[in-house]
């Protein structure tokens, strides 16, 4: 195509950030531009840059997870930050807007549709958060990750394409374990102090295994020291880093994965094929992440528990029962894989090219 500008608008989280990565590497791929939108208090300001992409900021509140005066100071200040997106757009004159969720979407994918900009927003879960669900209804296109259960969106509008993963996550050959099992940890681009903790109380009950495991364990930013202590008191071969920033070597050796259920992580889960238990953040907005979960579980590719049920013993009982009947896992890594929906960031900019 000829050279075509894409504003990449949100973030907040990795799992927002990383399916617009993926889409901005293709739209590169087919000579465009792309620079990217966020807020100041968003990873995207450490990791947009570290990528090599242009990163535009504005302020803008929350709406949800906030006190009532942040809510109402949010509403207030609304039009000014539809204003500075109307500016940004003007300055940067986007050829199309993609917005991946997260509050700076919203006010660059309204005001993008106010410019006549064909525009489309990613929803990487399986229940749309609150600023694509009210985005929906003015964008020209709606990607999807998930099946919808409910009717939120015009049909004609709705793309199933899958969340768009990074370049680096490839499906890989699955391989029962067989003297040795290796377990990939983490919760999520942040880490998840809970899940740590409930994580090495159950191998502290494991003494038998202890010689059996391989662990890689993405600590998050509190925990990387104390986990590496643990796992050399207790002799247990361990990878500890407060963040994996190649995972594909992680899920390549993983026989087992024990994470969080962003939209992110079960995409990448499904895209390498691997096994997870899977225990969703509690406090995740609509509680997404269970939804997500659930569809996982429901088609028999995971495990999934509720944070506040989950004990060590529980946890430690799952662990050995798998590796005593390692058929278990190879036959939960083939459903995952048949829910894998690859090639999501070609068929998205296929389609904004298209729009």
């Amino acid at each position: 195509m000829t050279q075509k500008k894409l504003l990449i608008a949100g973030g907040g989280t990795g799992g927002h950030l990383f399916s617009g990565i993926a889409v901005a590497r293709i739209w590169q791929q087919q000579k465009g531009e792309v620079c990217f939108v966020g807020t100041p208090l968003g990873q995207e300001t450490s990791v947009i840059p570290k990528e090599g992409f242009r990163l535009n900021l504005f302020k803008i509140g929350r709406l949800k997870g906030s006190s009532l005066f942040s809510k109402i100071l949010t509403l207030l200040t609304l039009p000014k930050a539809l204003w500075a997106a109307y500016r940004l757009i003007v300055r940067e004159r986007p050829h199309v807007i993609l917005g991946i969720g997260g509050y700076a979407s919203g006010p660059l994918c309204l005001m993008g549709v106010v410019k006549k900009i064909p525009t489309a927003i990613v929803d990487q879960n399986a229940t749309p958060g609150l600023t694509n669900r009210i985005l929906g209804k003015f964008v020209d296109r709606i990607f999807l990750s998930f099946p919808l259960k409910k009717n939120l969106f015009k049909e004609k509008k709705i793309r199933v394409f899958g969340n768009p993963v990074r370049n680096e996550i490839q499906k890989t050959p699955y391989v029962s374990p067989q003297n040795k099992m290796t377990i990939l940890i983490f919760g999520g681009s942040q880490g998840a102090v809970s899940l740590n903790q409930v994580f090495i109380e159950a191998i502290a009950l494991l003494p038998e295994l202890k010689d059996r495991l391989e662990i890689f364990h993405q600590a998050g930013k509190t925990d990387e020291d104390t986990l590496k202590q643990f796992y050399q008191n207790c002799g247990i071969s361990a990878t500890v880093k407060r963040f994996f920033d190649n995972p594909q070597h992680c899920y390549a050796k993983a026989h087992l994965v024990i994470s969080r259920a962003g939209g992110g992580t079960v995409s990448e889960l499904s895209i390498t094929g691997r096994p997870a238990i899977l225990i969703p953040y509690p406090f995740a907005a609509d509680n997404h992440q269970w939804e997500n979960a659930m569809y996982f579980a429901e088609n028999k590719a995971a495990w999934i528990y509720k944070q506040e049920e989950l004990t060590p013993e529980g946890l430690a009982k799952t662990i050995r029962d798998l590796f005593e009947h390692p058929e278990i896992l190879l036959k939960t890594a083939e459903n995952m894989s048949k829910l894998a929906l690859p090639n999501a960031a070609e068929r998205i900019v296929e389609e904004l090219i298209n729009l």
